[in-house]
């Protein structure tokens, strides 16, 4: 508008900061209008007459700046679509429509219908047979004249039935054709009437021990939401034990449906409606996704498919609201495509100084416990991780993005509500959405906008951390301070006296280099890539072959003391003197842990409360932990108080860190001495159980009517003398003990005075303690049998395993005395259930069918994490790879002499560990093993390439059954034996012997049973024929 015209006709304008009226000749006001708030900021009038005031959407002009992060609606809704599993179209419109993609961004009924695209995953996943009977060929036969139908006349009748207030079905699926890294293979549907959910649980075989653990699961998860079960229908297959837990454990009836009729179980049809979805994401996913973990995917699966569906009980909303008691936040717990590659961000306290911020890892679904979370898993260890932080690397799906017609079209329809004064959501709700998924996605970026005017200084400024304080602060007349101590005894003196002449030399700054890369030769695990050999992309490699890895690894301890070791089962326990990594499979040890800025205080604390035991206790600075109590074992001493004749039998400390989740303190820290300085006199040999008579007494249990099974978890006579390194005691321990005024050389020396773990003679001086103390109760030790004790007239009897007791009984009193007795000179832990012993972590008891079987779940699991063995593609149906039968020669020759090239000093470390953490799984509870671990075992000292491969077949062989066991029965405890020997099968013209010892019946041919002893080994000498060998 020209202002000048105005002025020419006697009007008067004026200006203001935030208005412009216009006043006419005689003073009233002719026009008003108002000014832009961004851009150019010019006045503005109203065309429409009669309006003085701002309209609404002059307000939404800084909206209209923002048009470049508009999104183009096409790319979000083939986004959206693959996040949602790639679901039919007319499904998910009518799920949109009812609003259960309410909380997506930009996800309305009207861009979904006109964007959803025909994906081949879609057609992949849903696509069936076509019906018979469309434009068929054939005549269509004339419809007959029916005649007038009669009138009928009304029944009065009234039908009455009950019906239960809440069903569910379940049924299981078929195998699936990949075992997952967890065991997985299996898949149990129940399908919830009342809500229309359809939960899924993977289970590992149809076994009950595996399938009615997956339905308590089940059964637990809608318990916890609030949903009850009254009746149940399901398939003829279901076990006693299976209907038992049904009716007792969950007070529910069942129904069982007729033989081989499948259709009157709805969970069939809820199972094809399943497999399709699932299916279709699938087909979906990354083609460089570890197919071992398709389970990981079920829990999206299973919410995005109830998603698609409406509840029973209230139709509006959807079967997953229904079932959780809430709606889908997208923004609280936002997700993306299922398998899809992303990047996940490394933070900036768990990545070294040149560490790249990203790695690759895959989607797997949202962190529902945490807050705008997601769930990946890293490409490179293939561990489990939640991130905050990710973006999104689809292969084919492009990302949200603006495009010229996006800008233009959005720029027209502001324009034209402008001039029509009329407001529509909708014009802005694209942009409102990639807002949305901008603030939810995208939380960093990279910098690609150009520089400013003035930039910083580009010259990189390292962080400068604080310099550390040293742990003691020198004075000039070092004093002994004394130990703070209650105001009742305010006489007492200090657990320490400094000596009258200090001798502290300056301390040691520990090397900032982890002890790992400066003790042991390391491994660096590298993701598969497409151009390796297969071989270089399933076994693990040392540093040679990964000089040029592009990925930095990440030490990532155990989650903060008793979190997330705990919720797995007790992995760690299999791992000596180390705390298992789950990110590298490295086993990390007390100097690691005490680096690692996020667990150095918990295992620094831990260190502490293990010296405080052992001295004469310990008061923790934090008052949230309780106080310890000594056993005065350890007296600080100076070196000067050490004998001269005694000065070369000064031991080393071992720091043993453990998560032990069945203790009570599960983050334990043990001292054991290196003892093998120390030139004890004395006999120092200790009767203990052998593993035979452990599984001799299962089976006495099983076969002794009313016997049953539990668990119950010393001076010197002259000291013992032991150092420890000053760097590796914990500060608050040197203050409380004053040790800077003991410290020699960087050590600080110590007096045994107890019995602790590695001193030759403390396992016979606590078992001479042991015999006293019980004898006094009528309790001794077999002289023929080391290890098993009994009473003199109570039918009770144990097997002694280093601390732990295996306690046999018939009637609960006398194991009550046992108890008692014990409790009045030792700590005692109670396992009533005898579920774990002689570190066989399941005894699966069942008194009933006087049945045993021993298993130790995970054990496995953890040695193929340990030595970073990835699970065979296919099953692996025998330990050991037999010679190739020559058809039609007469004799059958052994292998060749192994010609392969011998390991380095790494490969024969890693094969020797292997053997040694198989051996004793094998002879606890999977025997099967023996014979190869016998043929390693004799390789294992100079061992080949050959012989890594055996290794590695062995643990394929062990990835397929990881949760072997043996199962022993009840029997009249008759010794049984079954012995033969194979003549000249092996190398070096020798011959190998094998035995099966078990307990049976005396009758001719004994009825099979667990094992007692196994042999499978190599006869030593030669032997000239086949019947010397069996005589052998």
């Amino acid at each position: 508008m020209g202002i000048g015209k105005l002025c020419d006709n006697n009007c008067k304008v004026v200006f203001d900061k935030a208005a412009v009226t216009v006043f006419a000749k005689d003073g009233s006001t002719l026009l008003k209008g108002w000014r832009e708030q961004q851009g150019a900021k010019l006045w503005r009038f109203s065309l429409i007459p009669d309006q003085d005031v701002t309209p609404e959407w002059a307000s939404q002009v800084p909206m209209a700046l923002n048009a470049h992060d508009l999104p183009s609606v096409g790319a979000l809704v083939h986004y959206l679509h693959a996040t949602a599993g790639f679901p039919v179209k007319a499904t998910w419109l009518a799920a949109i429509k009812a609003g259960n993609y309410s909380s997506w961004p930009g996800l309305t009924y009207a861009n979904a219908s006109k964007y959803c695209p025909s994906s081949d995953e879609t057609i992949k996943g849903h696509l069936t047979q076509v019906r018979q009977g469309i434009r068929s060929t054939k005549p269509k036969p004339s419809a007959p004249v029916n005649p007038p139908a009669s009138p009928t006349t009304p029944v009065k009748e009234l039908h009455i039935w009950d019906e239960p207030i809440s069903k569910l079905f379940t049924d299981d699926m078929g195998r699936f054709p990949v075992q997952s890294r967890s065991g997985n293979q299996y898949l149990m549907l129940a399908y919830h009437c009342d809500t229309n959910a359809i939960l899924i649980e993977p289970f590992q075989t149809r076994h009950d021990r595996h399938r009615i653990p997956a339905y308590n699961r089940l059964m637990e998860r809608l318990k916890a939401r609030g949903h009850t079960v009254d009746h149940q229908v399901l398939d003829n297959e279901a076990s006693a034990d299976y209907r038992r837990a049904i009716t007792e454990d969950w007070k529910c009836t069942y129904q069982l449906v007729p033989p081989d009729v499948h259709r009157r179980n709805i969970a069939e049809r809820a199972i094809q409606t399943f497999k399709a979805h699932f299916l279709s994401i699938l087909a979906g996913i990354s083609s460089l996704f570890p197919n071992y973990l398709w389970d990981k995917l079920i829990p999206q699966t299973e919410l995005t498919l109830n998603l698609l569906r409406q509840s029973h009980v209230a139709p509006a909303i959807s079967a997953w609201e229904c079932y959780n008691n809430a709606p889908f936040n997208f923004d609280a717990t936002p997700i993306g495509p299922c398998g899809c590659p992303v990047i996940i961000h490394n933070k900036p306290s768990k990545r070294k100084t040149w560490a790249f911020p990203g790695r690759d890892g895959f989607s797997i679904g949202p962190a529902l416990q945490h807050y705008r979370c997601f769930q990946v898993v890293d490409s490179l260890t293939k561990a489990l991780v939640i991130s905050d932080t990710v973006e999104f690397r689809h292969d084919y799906l492009a990302a949200p993005a603006v495009s010229y017609e996006d800008r233009l079209l959005h720029a027209i329809n502001f324009l034209s509500t402008a001039i029509k004064d009329s407001t529509d959501d909708s014009i802005n709700a694209q942009l409102i959405a990639i807002d949305n998924l901008c603030e939810i996605f995208n939380k960093w970026q990279l910098n690609s906008s150009p520089l400013p005017s003035n930039p910083p200084d580009a010259r990189v400024q390292p962080d400068k951390a604080p310099a550390a304080a040293p742990r003691v602060v020198p004075s000039k007349t070092p004093t002994a301070s004394p130990r703070v101590v209650p105001s009742k005894a305010p006489t007492a003196s200090p657990r320490v006296v400094p000596s009258k002449t200090p001798t502290a030399s300056p301390r040691v700054n520990p090397s900032t280099t982890p002890i790992a890369s400066r003790t042991r030769s390391q491994r660096i695990p590298q993701a598969p890539g497409l151009g390796e050999a297969i071989a270089l992309r399933t076994r693990s490699r040392t540093i040679a072959q990964e000089k040029d890895a592009k990925a930095q690894v990440n030490l990532v301890m155990l989650a903060n003391a008793a979190q997330a070791s705990r919720s797995n089962a007790d992995i760690n326990a299999f791992i000596a003197a180390a705390v298992l990594d789950h990110e590298t499979g490295e086993s990390l040890e007390y100097r690691q842990l005490i680096k690692h800025p996020k667990y150095k205080e918990l295992w620094s604390s831990s260190y502490a409360k293990e010296l405080g035991r052992l001295c004469q206790g310990f008061t923790s600075k934090d008052p949230s932990r309780k106080p310890v109590d000594g056993t005065d074992t350890f007296h600080v001493i100076d070196f000067s108080d050490i004998p001269a004749d005694r000065v070369k039998e000064i031991c080393y400390s071992n720091v043993v860190c453990k998560v032990r989740p069945e203790k009570a303190d599960p983050d334990r820290t043990r001292i054991t001495i290196a003892g093998n300085r120390i030139c004890y006199p004395g006999d120092v040999g200790t009767k203990t159980a052998p593993l035979e008579l452990v599984k001799l007494m299962i089976n006495s249990v099983l076969s002794r009517k009313g016997a049953k099974f539990c668990t119950f978890m010393t001076p010197l006579d002259r000291p013992e003398y032991i150092k420890i390194k000053i760097t590796d005691i914990p500060q608050e321990f040197i203050d409380e003990y004053n040790l800077m005024h003991h410290i020699h050389n960087d050590w600080v020396y110590f007096e045994i005075r107890r019995g602790i773990y590695g001193l030759p003679q403390s396992g016979i001086l606590a078992q001479k303690f042991l015999a006293e103390r019980l004898d006094k109760r009528g309790y001794y030790q077999c002289e023929c049998t080391p290890g098993l004790w009994r009473h003199k007239w109570r039918p009770i009897m144990f097997t002694l395993i280093v601390d732990d007791f295996g306690v046999e009984y018939v009637g609960k009193e006398h194991a009550d005395h046992l108890r008692d007795t014990i409790k009045e000179f030792y700590d005692l832990t109670e396992n009533w259930d005898g579920d774990l012993y002689a570190r066989i972590s399941n005894l699966d008891w069942n008194y009933t069918k006087r049945t045993c079987r021993l298993s130790m779940e995970d054990y496995i699991d953890t040695v193929l994490t340990k030595y970073n063995h990835q699970r065979p593609k296919k099953p692996v149906l025998s330990p050991y790879k037999a010679a190739p039968i020559v058809y039609g020669a007469k004799v059958q020759y052994s292998e060749d002499a192994d010609i392969s090239p011998p390991l380095d000093e790494t490969g024969v470390r890693r094969v020797q560990g292997i053997v040694g953490a198989l051996l004793y799984y094998a002879r606890a509870v999977d025997n099967k093993l023996l014979h190869a671990l016998s043929e390693i075992g004799t390789q294992q000292a100079a061992a080949t390439e050959a012989t890594t491969a055996r290794v590695n077949h062995l643990l394929d062989y062990c990835a397929t059954y990881p949760n072997d066991g043996i199962l022993y029965r009840a029997s009249s405890m008759i010794l049984a034996a079954h012995s033969d020997a194979a003549y000249l099968n092996v190398s070096k013209a020798r011959s190998r012997a094998g035995a099966h010892i078990m307990l049976s019946e005396d009758i001719p041919v004994p009825a099979f049973n667990g094992p007692i002893l196994t042999l499978a080994q190599i006869i030593k000498f030669v032997a000239s024929s086949a019947a010397e060998a069996e005589l052998a």
